[in-house]
């Protein structure tokens, strides 16, 4: 289970940190700590393309938090300021947001895959991030809108930390299955 759940305490460091940065800001409570908190979120997510670029590897995979840290800062930003509330999700900006995230991911292949430590771009990482983002909200909002649409995808929400942790385990077993009626050796199991 290791394996399949390397993201725990990467996701764990960087669900402290940003609260972490948003309580000890100066102005914290007042009207303006957001650009504070912005640009120290914005300095660890450079620090993490950094430490991802040059493949330093840092404790419990630290140096993949540090590249959240500007897009947990978002969301924070985001609940926030009650921008779900406000719609701000549109056809006209989702379609441009779909059409770049399809062309750099499908037509570049710019892979991103935080288990590989592989980021795509230094400098497109976020606005691809972002753009997937905001297109993934402009489709739930949509969804939000049928009844039983929603109700589904809530249900797989409210379980999604229990499937990704559960996944490992079920490509595994298939693994040895296959194996099993294609005849392989057990120690080819651990490559697929």
């Amino acid at each position: 289970f290791g394996g399949g759940r390397w993201y725990v305490p990467a996701l764990l460091v960087s669900l402290l940190a940003c609260p972490a940065i948003v309580c000890f800001s100066p102005g914290y409570g007042r009207k303006y700590p957001v650009i504070f908190i912005v640009g120290l979120c914005v300095l660890g997510g450079y620090a993490g393309i950094i430490f991802n670029l040059s493949k330093t590897h840092l404790t419990w995979h630290s140096h993949t938090s540090l590249l959240a840290l500007p897009i947990i800062c978002a969301g924070y930003l985001f609940r926030h300021y009650k921008l779900y509330e406000k719609h701000i999700f549109r056809w006209y900006i989702a379609v441009p947001c779909f059409v770049f995230f399809y062309y750099f991911i499908i037509i570049k292949v710019y892979r991103i895959e935080l288990s590989a430590e592989m980021i795509g771009s230094k400098y497109l990482f976020y606005p691809i991030s972002l753009a997937g983002i905001y297109f993934i909200f402009y489709i739930a909002s949509l969804i939000g809108k049928v009844p039983v649409l929603k109700n589904v995808f809530a249900f797989i929400g409210q379980h999604s930390f229990d499937i990704m942790a559960m996944h490992f385990l079920v490509i595994k077993a298939i693994d040895v299955i296959y194996g099993q009626l294609t005849n392989q050796l057990p120690s080819t199991i651990p490559v697929f």
